[in-house]
């Protein structure tokens, strides 16, 4: 998928939005299974968290950046978190990027054979995506690999950009 010259991440997506409506329906049918059939009640419940944690999902900002950064995986990308470099003088790899409740994870390595560090951006707002560069102004938190990186004072909270 090309890049476009500045785009902002937001706004439906009509493939989420029937994502949305089909589990949303399914964890309604889940909780009336547990209220109307008590032998169903734990199957119900578990069926309605599960259906409504995709329905978060699909509809999150996260999920609609992840959409436009699929094709960066196998990608070297430089990464500053709140004005800091992600590694300093270190290039990374993109692995994969997916959208997990209100968290967007991207996968990066060092080295071909590196297992993959997850870099979990929680509650990403005011995403910008232009030509060779993605920029979130805000995010809940920032980690790597499971510990929160240090909040600085520099926006924006993550700045990712790749070659052309």
């Amino acid at each position: 998928m090309p890049f476009v010259t500045s785009q902002s991440l937001t706004g439906p997506r009509p493939h989420a939005i029937m994502i949305g409506v089909v589990f949303g329906i399914l964890g309604v049918v889940g909780l009336a299974a547990a209220v109307l059939n008590p032998p169903l009640r734990l199957l119900g419940i578990a069926a309605a968290v599960i259906s409504f944690f995709v329905v978060g999902s699909a509809l999150s900002n996260a999920a609609r950046i992840a959409d436009h950064l699929h094709a960066l995986a196998g990608k070297p990308v430089q990464i500053t978190v709140w004005g800091r470099p992600l590694e300093t003088g270190a290039t990374l790899q993109v692995r994969s990027v997916r959208a997990i409740g209100a968290g967007l994870h991207i996968y990066l390595g060092l080295a071909a054979t590196e297992r993959p560090k997850d870099l979990k951006i929680a509650q990403p707002k005011d995403a910008n995506l232009s030509d060779g560069q993605l920029t979130i102004a805000k995010a809940a938190y920032i980690s790597l690999a499971g510990v929160k990186l240090h909040r600085g004072s520099e926006p924006p909270a993550l700045r990712m950009s790749w070659p052309d």
